[in-house]
């Protein structure tokens, strides 16, 4: 199995429910409840088979960031989750032309963990996508984010065992 990298920081849009009155777009203090997450197919050809799993978790502050349940390097992919086929972004230039992405949405797993968030704890974003090249082999590629409460959006995660190339 093959180690790529698939979601860049801005490729994860926080969504808050509970803020109807502005369209559910976060501000200020508002800590999201989902995130739509944007799996980016760069590649020069199709994905096939494409899964992405993942949803939002709390830690304690500091702690390291959590790994999805279901999301284990170097095995198959989990197969209780949808899966589809991404064309590649291989000469799309324009951000808005969503040809080569697959979107999904995570979620909060208990929405008492916003409690935590609003006392300090870290929020993180974490899966990973899961897919089949037309070369036959199977790749995987690990997905960690951290909500910046300041800036209002998600940041790659820093830890140095994520988000990497092996």
């Amino acid at each position: 199995m093959i180690n790529r990298p698939v979601i860049i920081s801005n490729g994860i849009h926080p969504i808050c429910h509970l803020n109807v009155v502005s369209g559910f777009v976060c501000s200020g203090s508002d800590v999201p409840d989902e995130v739509l997450v944007d799996a980016a197919n760069f590649g020069r050809s199709m994905a096939i088979n494409v899964i992405v799993a993942g949803d939002l978790e709390v830690v304690t502050k500091g702690d390291k960031p959590p790994k999805h349940k279901d999301c284990l390097d170097h095995s198959r992919p989990p197969a209780n989750y949808p899966h589809t086929a991404v064309i590649s972004r291989d000469g799309i230039s324009d951000p808005n032309n969503l040809s080569g992405v697959y979107i999904t949405g995570w979620f909060l797993t208990d929405l008492g963990f916003m409690a935590r968030v609003n006392k300090g704890d870290d929020l993180f974003a974490v899966g990973c996508a899961y897919y089949d090249g037309l070369d036959k082999n199977l790749y995987y590629s690990d997905i960690c984010a951290k909500w910046n409460p300041a800036s209002g959006q998600f940041e790659t995660c820093l830890d140095a065992d994520r988000n990497k190339t092996e």
